[in-house]
């Protein structure tokens, strides 16, 4: 986000404490206005998602409400999904993995990204879910749980 900021791009950032939706349930002006929503939120690692089903849900719910917020709107944004490089695909078939390597995650945490991926190819939106493997930068926790 700094450097699209850096190159002029308008940019907001929404949080647990900063939503996209105010309190009566109206989308951010930031939402609204936007060409594109990175979806990089998520309480889960492999790990706790094995531990606390609980934050599964809440980041499918999360996600769920995202998506209603959007699908009204005259011109919904597009919605990229930061998924994972490889908790989604079937083990059974050797790495390296495409794009039409099959999937059937063995762990809550493939399990909970491929939901996610279903779900955002069902909505009435553009969008596409990327696979990425071990996504870290400025402000990224040096702590274990992660690739």
């Amino acid at each position: 986000m700094r450097a699209a900021t850096r190159e002029g791009i308008a940019c907001s950032t929404f949080t647990r404490g900063l939503p996209f939706v105010d309190e009566a349930g109206r989308p951010a002006s930031g939402l609204v206005a936007a060409h594109t929503v990175y979806w990089m939120a998520s309480s889960i690692n492999p790990a706790l998602a094995e531990a606390e089903p609980h934050r599964v849900v809440s980041d499918r719910e999360a996600f769920a409400a995202l998506l209603r917020t959007l699908t009204p709107l005259p011109e919904p944004p597009r919605v990229v999904l930061i998924s994972s490089g490889g908790t989604v695909y079937d083990p059974s078939v050797a790495p390296p993995y495409r794009e039409s390597s099959p999937t059937s995650p063995v762990g809550a945490y493939g399990r909970a990204k491929l939901d996610l991926e279903r779900r955002l190819a069902g909505a009435n939106i553009g969008g596409v879910a990327i696979r990425v493997a071990n996504a870290y930068g400025p402000g990224q926790p040096a702590r274990g749980g992660q690739g």
